[in-house]
């Protein structure tokens, strides 16, 4: 890979200018509405000390015009996913998939992968899901669950997510739908884009359904995607499904529906 020498200038300023931008980042870069290089480098000097090397790296390839993403899956160049067991405060610019995702089968792999494809536009994959099965949580029930939530969180981390939150569904439960939308995603994670399955509900008892999700997070400026229905012998792939399944004892069509 050739660097032309304008380009080794580049580096040069940038790498003599690293100490001043960690200064700069904490008091403007995190909360401003930079171009998306500056989004990034938002996004990169967040990272740990051990990393650094690679995010300033992949920051300066970003300035010369080459494509480190690429780069960086070829040489397993990987960040590990960082968890919050708390709504805490996010000042990074996030891209959240919102779900219980148990079993994270073929569905819910359709809704969480959209994620990535914003990572081009600065924003964090990263996803919003819970500790226990807020229908469990509600009804006082026992939970029946695919997978536990270590399983849970290794597969989303495996699948490219950077950030989840894995939060108690009682911290939430008795918001309403636009109090959730306000103090939670806009006021707290940060997230500039949610992602959601077509049969997504939230807001106290699930009242409302995702074109209410879509309806007020556009007052907040906030994208929306609804994901269609991943079919499966022509119905939609959920984990009741699943569970049905394996109830009785049928493995060939839940480890089609979970992609195993």
């Amino acid at each position: 890979m050739k660097i032309q020498r304008s380009q080794k200038a580049v580096l040069r300023l940038y790498f003599k200018s690293i100490q001043f931008l960690n200064v700069v980042y904490i008091s403007t870069i995190a909360n401003s509405n930079f171009s998306k290089p500056f989004a990034k480098i938002g996004w990169y000097m967040s990272k740990t000390i051990e990393s650094q090397f690679y995010e300033y790296f992949s920051y300066c390839l970003n300035i010369i015009k080459i494509d480190f993403q690429k780069l960086r899956y070829l040489l397993f160049i990987r960040w590990n996913m960082k968890i919050y067991t708390s709504l805490q405060k996010q000042n990074l610019p996030l891209c959240v998939a919102l779900g219980y995702f148990d079993g994270v089968h073929k569905g819910h792999r359709k809704v969480i992968s959209k994620t990535l494809k914003y990572k081009s536009l600065g924003l964090i994959p990263s996803v919003l899901t819970f500790t226990e099965n807020p229908r469990a949580t509600l009804s006082g029930t026992p939970e029946n669950r695919i997978t536990d939530n270590i399983e849970k969180q290794n597969i989303l981390e495996n699948m490219g997510t950077e950030i989840l939150y894995m939060v108690d569904f009682r911290t939430i439960c008795n918001l309403t739908a636009e109090e959730f939308i306000k103090n939670v995603l806009k006021d707290t994670l940060n997230a500039k884009c949610v992602i959601c399955g077509f049969n997504y509900h939230f807001g106290k008892n699930g009242t409302a359904d995702a074109s209410m999700l879509k309806k007020i997070c556009s007052n907040y400026e906030i994208k929306t995607k609804i994901i269609r229905p991943v079919l499966y012998k022509r119905r939609p792939i959920s984990s009741t499904r699943i569970r049905h399944a394996l109830l009785h004892n049928d493995e060939f069509d839940a480890k089609k529906m979970l992609n195993l």
